[in-house]
């Protein structure tokens, strides 16, 4: 199943110019909302086809769409701070190790094998 590879990029702009939008009442004008519309009726379209073809895939699709709009988020946070790529690398890394480590250890994820 390709879906991650359509829904994620494309979706990561839509969800950029939605939340532009609503967050800093940039809206777009003109030819630029057409290009916001196209992304959002294609992934429908798609979204639409695999849930008819495999009654269980808008749950996935709804993961990715989810995870999309947080990745939107932190693309349009970190356009507003002041960190660099290095700082905002470091950040991501440290926070993601606070909140995954324990939990992996507490579920019983053995890092060595690997699983």
């Amino acid at each position: 199943m390709a879906d991650p590879g359509v829904f994620t990029p494309a979706m990561l702009a839509f969800f950029v110019a939605l939340f532009t939008w609503i967050g800093l009442g940039a809206a777009p004008r003109g030819s630029r909302a057409l290009g916001p519309g196209l992304i959002l009726a294609g992934a429908l379209a798609i979204g639409r086809w695999e849930a008819l073809a495999r009654g269980g895939a808008w749950r996935g699709h709804l993961l990715f769409l989810c995870a999309t709009a947080s990745w939107a988020v932190c693309t349009l946070a970190h356009g507003r701070s002041a960190l660099g790529a290095l700082h905002s690398a470091a950040l991501m890394c440290f926070w993601s190790s606070v909140a995954i480590v324990p939990a992996a250890l507490i579920l019983g994820t053995d890092f060595l094998r690997g699983g």
